[in-house]
Order: structure tokens, then sequence, then C-alpha cells
């Protein structure tokens, strides 16, 4: 089977970018989707030069593969929602929450519980803006490649700010009460490792796409 160049690859992701398909996770599905049919035609028989052949695949396929994007950013979704919660359930992550659990409920029984509280609060707070600044700051100042799959992703996020919020608003009478503690100890603790589970498949990911990029195009 014919291999286009590494000319002709940077070609049709050159062509889908200025198409806006601006995600580079669903840029490099379509750019291997279209070499492969176009390697496919020239091995049965097609001897034009591949701007040609093409052009005319993408008269012919250029209206389905931009309608069916959101089928693709679907696909990301799922996959990287499956990763997430696989990592979250890992034998590494629920040793982070039995370890964040047992620092947060001493600090509960050691320091003013208040302060302890909006401690915690904040720290979460930070851990989740600041990532989502930097990705976005690492847009616009290095002119890195967005990626579906992350920003989807940033709707557990939201969820978990509004989590956060409710934590805030109910979690000055649990932390009166002793019997409480540990519980208030072990749902702030879940949501710090689920923070750091996500920050960490999200830099990973990112280094992934970018190694295969590199190398595709």
């Amino acid at each position: 089977m014919m291999n286009l160049t590494k000319e002709n690859i940077q070609f049709i992701d050159t062509y889908l970018e200025q198409s806006d398909v601006k995600h580079i996770d669903i840029r490099m599905e379509m750019v291997d989707h279209v070499a492969s049919e176009i390697e496919n035609r020239i091995d049965a028989g097609d001897t034009r030069d591949f701007y040609y052949v093409f052009k005319d695949y993408m008269l012919e396929h250029k209206s389905f593969l931009l309608e069916n994007n959101n089928r693709f950013l679907r696909q990301t979704t799922k996959k990287l929602s499956n990763q997430l919660l696989k990592s979250f359930f890992s034998i590494k992550s629920i040793t982070l929450l039995a370890v964040f659990t047992a620092i947060i409920y001493f600090g509960f029984n050691n320091y003013d519980s208040e302060l302890m509280k909006n401690v915690l609060l904040i720290s979460m707070i930070f851990l989740i803006i600041a990532p989502a600044i930097c990705y976005f700051f690492a847009l616009k100042k290095f002119n890195y490649n967005r990626f579906s799959g992350i920003e989807r992703l940033g709707f557990f996020f939201s969820f978990l700010l509004q989590f956060i919020n409710i934590v805030n608003i109910t979690g000055a009478n649990f932390i009166k009460n002793q019997n409480h503690l540990l519980i208030t100890s072990i749902v702030m603790a879940l949501v710090f490792t689920f923070i750091l589970v996500f920050i960490r498949l999200s830099v990973l990911t990112f280094k992934d796409y970018k190694y295969r990029y590199n190398n595709l195009c």
C-alpha cells in the first residue's frame, strides 16, 4: 500500500484546520481517515497527483466529515471519561484518598475547624481554576493546539465547583459535630483525589496527543 509523504499529511492537516476543525485530537482522527482513503484510491489505480485525488475526495466527503465532528467529540469524551473513572478507582488513587483523609481528619482535630475548612475549600478552588488558566494561557501565548476531550471534560470541574459551594454552606454544621468529622474528611479527600486524577490525566493526554501529532505530521 502506498504511503503519503509527510508533506501530504501536513497539507491535509492544514486544510482541515482552515476548515475550522480546531481541536487536535479530532483533527488527528480525520487526517488519518482522509489519508487512508486517498491511499486506497491511489492503490486502486488513480495515477493522478496527490493534490487532485485529495481535491476530488474532499468535494465528495467534506460535508460528511465536518458534520461528523460531533461524533468524534462524543467518542473522545467517552474515551477520556472512561480513563478518568478507571484512574480514580485505581490502587494509587485509593491510597491517595486514604492519605488525604488521614491528613484532613488530623487537621480538623488539631486546628480550628472553621479555618481548616476554609483553607481546604480555597485549595480545592485553586486546584480547579489554576490548570484551566494555564491551559488557556498556553493556547494564547504558545499557540498550542486545543484538545476537545480535555475541554469537554471541564464539565466535571463545573460540577465540583457547585459541590464545593454546597460543602461550604453545609460544612459549618458538620464540622461542629465530632461524629461527622470523619465523613467530612472523606468527602473533602474524595474531591482532592478526583481533582489530582483529572489533572494527571489531562497532562498525560496532552503529551500523548502532542507526541502522536508530531509523529503524524
